[in-house]
């Protein structure tokens, strides 16, 4: 484990407090892309009936084939076949088969440097939340069809849309690993991957420049859901996913940190001599807590290096053992204070509002923000005012978090700016401040002037 200095943990706090965002989606369905972009032509084959087309100068037909020795289960199958004698049968393996084999066709311009634009087949095996293989039938140098075999995935599989405008489209999907990996199904959240077809490859290109339009569009999707979801580590693994493909991973972990649930009982597990999983002997077998299992899983799936993984987990422990600051104790006051005591709330609320960008409303002043040693400067008798001071300290990180609760996403991003400047938990101030009385009974008029 690689050892993290005091100086590493610092910056680390540092570039954390950044920003929080907040959350989960029913990933049942392909992701949402801005304008899904229309298929040149699609046929759907409803399992039983045959069906058939012409585009172009390819014949396209679809069927049903047996599937194994069970003459009730069947696969789909897709006849291609050109004017000029190029044929291609492409059918859906027989180990996920279903007595009503529903299929579809579109054709697409996945790869524009090819005479025939690519033929995307789908088959939908009706299991439970799952799921849909995709086959690409795509043109080699010599422009004879072959087939790549694209990933199996939950719900209707890909969406695909043009994200860079270069004319040839793109393939989007939720990555499924995130599925189950911290909370049930339908608490689990996942980023969006990007793939787009190369040479007859499917390439994964989530990470190029063009697609972080749609990485930041997927991150907005997620913050927008339901605050309630956010109770749930499901949530917060597909979130930290989220900013990490965007460049934030150190912030995001933080405030995961800060808000992940505890006390779930989800298990996570693994072996301690990296055996699979299911052939661990019972006494490798190693519960994990959240953030080390997030870490690991972020770590094999390539969102984060080894080297971000071990600061991760370190940061994780070191943070689970620190206690949350208690405000000092509040000394008797002098009762000639009284003035200066009565505008302690409108002090915290003008803090807040300096901080954040948003004064909170009467009564909403923050637990995180405490006035402690106030002092009376001196007093104007002709005008009536009276001159305070105060020292006023702020727990960043739990004002952070409450702002994160409250879905202020505005405030928590102004005040992260602030507090990756000062590089703490906490900060005190002194503030002088003027208090007046009002005409009307009962109100004073509060001014911080230092």
């Amino acid at each position: 484990m690689t050892r993290i200095t005091q100086n590493r943990l610092g910056r680390l706090w540092r570039l954390g407090m950044a920003v929080i965002g907040v959350v989960a989606t029913d990933l049942a369905n392909s992701p949402t892309v801005a304008a899904d972009t229309s298929p040149l032509v699609q046929l759907h084959f409803d399992g039983e009936t045959k069906a058939s087309m012409k585009y172009r100068d390819l014949s396209i037909s679809a069927e049903s084939a047996p599937a194994g020795t069970d003459a009730d289960m069947k696969v789909a199958v897709f006849h291609l076949q050109f004017d000029d004698g190029r044929r291609l049968d492409v059918k859906f393996p027989d180990d996920e088969p279903t007595a009503i084999p529903r299929a579809d066709l579109r054709i697409y311009a996945l790869d524009r440097s090819t005479a025939f634009p690519q033929i995307v087949l789908s088959y939908f095996w009706n299991g439970a939340h799952c799921c849909t293989m995709t086959k690409i039938v795509t043109m080699d140098g010599s422009n004879q069809p072959i087939v790549v075999d694209a990933q199996t995935l939950d719900g209707s599989g890909y969406a695909f849309e043009d994200l860079d405008g270069d004319g040839s489209v793109e393939l989007l999907s939720f990555d499924n690993s995130f599925n189950y990996a911290f909370a049930s199904y339908a608490e689990s959240v996942a980023p969006v991957k990007v793939s787009k077809l190369r040479a007859g490859q499917l390439v994964d290109v989530t990470t190029e420049r063009p697609y972080r339009a749609a990485l930041q569009r997927r991150l907005n999707d997620i913050e927008a859901m339901d605050k309630d979801i956010r109770k749930s580590n499901g949530y917060w693994g597909g979130w930290v996913a989220a900013k990490a493909q965007l460049g934030q991973f150190t912030e995001a972990w933080i405030a995961m940190l800060a808000a992940y649930d505890r006390s779930s009982d989800w298990t996570m597990q693994e072996c301690v001599d990296y055996t699979p999983l299911e052939k661990c002997p019972k006494e490798k077998v190693r519960n994990l807590a959240f953030p080390e299992a997030l870490a690991k899983h972020l770590q094999r799936e390539g969102y984060i290096k080894l080297g971000d993984m071990r600061e991760a987990i370190q940061l994780s422990r070191s943070l689970q053992n620190t206690r949350p600051a208690q405000p000092p104790a509040q000394p008797r006051r002098d009762p000639s204070l009284e003035l200066c005591v009565n505008g302690e709330d409108v002090v915290r609320r003008i803090i807040i509002g300096q901080l954040t960008g948003k004064r909170p409303a009467e009564g909403r002043e923050s637990p995180a923000v405490t006035v402690r040693d106030v002092t009376l400067d001196g007093t104007n008798d002709k005008i009536n005012k009276t001159t305070c001071s105060a020292t006023v300290n702020v727990d960043l990180r739990a004002l952070l978090s409450e702002l994160a609760t409250r879905n202020e996403m505005r405030a928590v991003a102004q005040l992260g700016k602030f507090a990756a400047r000062k590089g703490g938990g906490q900060v005190s101030r002194r503030v002088t401040y003027t208090v007046q009385p009002t005409a009307e009974p009962g109100r004073i008029w509060v001014n911080v002037i230092q």
